[in-house]
């Protein structure tokens, strides 16, 4: 079975989900979103259902608050597309521009959570964070006094 299906190049945060990890994701679509209801139920309970499958799935990579905010994200990422489709209806662009600014957004989500994903804690998360967002000040602080208590 293909697995992978050129996940970067995903328009949206849905497509993205039908190219990553296909089987992982097929598995967590038949036997945990369609028992849910899946999307044939009231717009609150489709929201909830995804915020369920994707807080599931952080647990399923690990027992960590780290995986649970990966998953965290993820279901906010859908949620969010889900209230814009409903709101404005799909919006369908063709053009490169959009195609690539869809793409440059749908990645930068992506690439964030894969910091809560790989850091392992919500510590060393926030740790990568400030040293990402330039906030060096306090992240040498943070080291200093972690430094400081270990002595």
């Amino acid at each position: 079975m293909l697995n992978f299906n050129s996940p970067y190049l995903a328009q949206s945060f849905s497509d993205f989900w039908r190219r990553w990890n296909i089987s992982l994701s097929s598995w967590f679509k038949d036997y945990v979103y369609i028992p849910l209801g899946g999307n044939r139920v009231s717009f609150a309970k489709m929201l909830r259902n995804i915020w369920i499958v994707f807080l599931l799935s952080g647990l399923w990579h690990g027992a960590s608050w780290a995986f649970v905010v990966w998953g965290a994200l993820h279901a906010l990422y859908l949620s969010l597309e889900a209230v814009k489709r409903r709101i404005a209806g799909p919006i369908i662009r063709t053009g490169l521009l959009f195609r690539v600014l869809a793409v440059a957004t749908v990645d930068i989500g992506v690439v964030f959570a894969w910091i809560f994903f790989r850091a392992g804690t919500i510590h060393d998360a926030v740790v990568y964070l400030q040293a990402l967002f330039g906030c060096r000040w306090q992240t040498s602080m943070m080291a200093l006094r972690a430094g400081s208590r270990a002595s």
